[in-house]
């Protein structure tokens, strides 16, 4: 779960590319799971995803189901680990999907607006492609703040299965 956050370090391993492991104790204290360093600064765009569903090869996810062709609009929450001294840019990515059937197209993404700052929920509309498909369709949330950049999981369905 960490793989996007890979670096080479300094010293006798500089030669050798180091994913960091997730850690459960940084995630319920508010801080990035993925870091190698407590004291860097974390923050992000949260997709609220209402539904949970259970995906053939996949397992059970959290998605938002919209029907074919169909809008709906989540919110998006904005949160930081600390103070940061202006406003953190957002944006929404298709990421890959799982899913057969007729999937024409791509989801449409349309957020509210692309900035805001810690606490504040942005509202993030998106639309399926007009075909029913069976499965699920990832995308991601991305924030940047300041040249560093921290991405979120969500993911659409048109049912629960």
């Amino acid at each position: 779960m960490c793989e996007q956050y890979s670096y080479f370090p300094t010293g006798i391993l500089r030669e050798y590319e180091i994913q960091p492991i997730w850690s459960n104790v940084a995630a319920k204290a508010g801080k990035n799971p993925c870091a190698t360093d407590d004291s860097e600064v974390f923050f992000g765009a949260v997709p609220e995803l209402p539904e949970l569903g259970t995906f053939a090869g996949i397992g059970t996810n959290h998605t938002v189901v919209i029907g074919p062709g169909q809008t709906r609009t989540i919110p998006v929450r904005i949160f930081s680990n600390t103070a940061l001294n202006g406003l953190i840019s957002i944006k929404v990515l298709s990421n890959s999907y799982y899913a057969t059937g007729n999937v024409s197209g791509d989801l449409t993404f349309k957020l509210d607006r692309s900035q805001a700052k810690n606490g504040d929920t942005v509202n993030l509309s998106i639309t399926a492609p007009p075909g029913l498909f069976q499965g699920i369709w990832f995308f991601k949330t991305v924030a940047t703040f300041q040249g560093k950049e921290f991405t979120f999981p969500g993911a659409v369905s048109n049912s629960l299965n």
